[in-house]
């Protein structure tokens, strides 16, 4: 395995945020019941999110979670950083047998690790995606997707994600 200092470590994930309000407890008065407004959309879009060691989050909307558009996200991210090592879950789209010839043929700059099955809890990117459901859809209906992408921009513009890494991959 290379050395750590000589690669950009990443975390990878992917999410859906629904157009309809994320109902979760909020403040009132006392004595008034809070109001959620809700639209009832199942519409939703996709998400991939790439969270480095140093804090910096990348991401890209998507019809679907497919091997070919994990591909071109690995593509996106290598046109930043040359030489990566890519942490991930174990989704078919990230190992579909494209993907893995995909790193095979860029073995000597990309590298992949894989989570262990069901343990989103050692995934930092799981941190970002927790973060923004708290401060964007969060009670929050959209009149759009286009709006709700909008409003998921705005938020990863401003937004410095804190958290460490190492505190997720070495619990």
């Amino acid at each position: 395995m290379p050395l750590a200092h000589d690669y950009k470590i990443i975390s990878i994930d992917e999410a859906h945020f629904r157009r309809d309000a994320d109902k979760r407890r909020c403040w009132s008065p006392i004595g008034k019941t809070p109001i959620v407004h809700v639209n009832g959309s199942t519409q939703n879009t996709n998400v991939y999110g790439a969270y480095t060691h140093e804090g910096k989050f990348h991401y890209k909307f998507v019809e679907r979670q497919l091997a070919s558009k994990t591909i071109a996200f690995f593509e996106r991210l290598r046109k930043i950083y040359k030489k990566i090592i890519f942490i991930v879950d174990k989704a078919r789209w990230h190992t579909a047998k494209i993907v893995e010839e995909y790193i095979s043929k860029n073995a000597e700059n990309l590298k992949i690790i894989f989570f262990p099955t069901t343990s989103p809890d050692l995934n930092p990117a799981e941190e970002c995606w927790r973060q923004t459901r708290n401060k964007v859809t969060a009670n929050k209906a959209f009149s759009s997707c286009d709006e709700l992408r909008k409003e998921l921009r705005r938020h990863w513009s401003r937004q410095k994600f804190q958290h460490k890494s190492i505190n997720y991959l070495l619990p």
